[in-house]
């Protein structure tokens, strides 16, 4: 059955162009760490605000 499933994604799925969003690139691993603790079992959009207000409190960007 999981070849079925991985052969059917090779056919169906193109990821020559497969692109990842912003959301998955960060500047320093603080950010990347308050990504990985505040997603857990959380919306990617209270996550991201977590993110955001780490970088006012810090000064960062």
């Amino acid at each position: 059955m999981p070849e079925r499933i991985a052969q059917y994604y090779k056919v169906h799925l193109n990821l020559q162009n497969a692109e990842l969003s912003e959301e998955y690139y960060y500047r320093s691993l603080p950010f990347c760490i308050i990504n990985a603790v505040f997603s857990l079992a959380a919306r990617y959009s209270s996550t991201r605000n977590a993110v955001i207000r780490f970088c006012n409190v810090e000064g960062l960007q």
